[in-house]
């Protein structure tokens, strides 16, 4: 029955999945196609993001060898927020529907009635959004590295891997807070405040974490700390140094957590 639950989450996504695998492969590309321009104008941009005071350098993300640089360039028009927004808001688009949309829906009960634990529906449900999540990563790596090649981007595909990896881990720890909300309460939009809330919110300390002090005691609570944040106080950056363990650690715990969580709060709940 689990595998048949993972497999009716895949056949429900499968349209929305391929819009969106269209849209992120687009942008993508889109995107790459500008780097040999900006390239060619390296000096000059270099000295136009130079003139940027530095709590703006902040918002934009490391620039590593600058903008003109593969690296520096893919940090800020891809992973900086473009990337991790897109990825964020299917992931919790999927979390969402996936318990608390089927309550507003009152879909939940036949689903419920099927001969299997609610513990067992909310683990299928879960590893649902995971996969999902992980198969729209996927043809955004493939078009990452297919467009380095054309287009003479100096990143090694397994960086590029390892990055993409790191979006999905962003995007899945997001997405585990809102199934969590979404399954304890059943209610949509509070799901959808926290998860959204907890990504911007957790942007905004992240970035300002270096210049506001009392942030900098609050970063180890966001998880966009943890995505970007963590390789800048260290002065790193992943697409030139790569993933360190660390902070993925801190992600996987909080997505077992949550599900922890979500898997212990479901079945005390009265549904109706």
């Amino acid at each position: 029955m689990l595998i048949k639950l993972i497999k009716y989450d895949f056949i429900r996504e499968s349209r929305n999945l391929l819009f969106w695998s269209l849209g992120i492969v687009s942008i993508t590309l889109l995107l790459c196609l500008f780097y040999p321009t900006i390239k060619d104008q390296g000096a000059l941009m270099d000295e136009y993001m130079a003139a940027f005071p530095q709590e703006m350098i902040a918002f934009l993300g490391d620039l590593g060898g600058g903008l003109s640089s593969a690296s520096g360039y893919l940090s800020l028009e891809l992973f900086g927020i473009m990337a991790p927004a897109i990825f964020v808001v299917y992931g919790c688009r999927l979390a969402v529907g996936s318990i608390a949309g089927e309550e507003y829906s009152r879909t939940i009960e036949l689903m419920l009635s099927l001969p299997i634990k609610r513990e067992i529906f909310v683990f299928a449900r879960f590893i649902g959004i995971a996969m999902n999540l992980l198969l729209l990563t996927l043809g955004f790596v493939v078009t990452l590295i297919i467009s380095a090649a054309l287009f003479d981007m100096d990143i090694s595909p397994f960086i590029l891997f390892q990055n993409g990896l790191n979006v999905w881990m962003l995007a899945l720890s997001l997405s585990a807070l809102t199934f969590f909300v979404g399954s304890a309460w059943g209610t949509r939009g509070v799901a959808y405040a926290v998860g959204f809330g907890a990504f911007f919110v957790g942007y905004l300390i992240s970035s300002l974490a270096g210049f506001v002090e009392w942030l900098g005691q609050v970063k180890y609570l966001s998880f966009f700390y943890y995505y970007n944040g963590y390789y800048t106080a260290a002065d790193l950056n992943s697409l030139i140094d790569g993933i360190l363990l660390t902070p993925w650690l801190v992600m996987g715990s909080s997505i077992v957590i949550f599900l922890v969580l979500a898997i212990l709060m479901l079945p005390r709940r009265d549904i109706h």
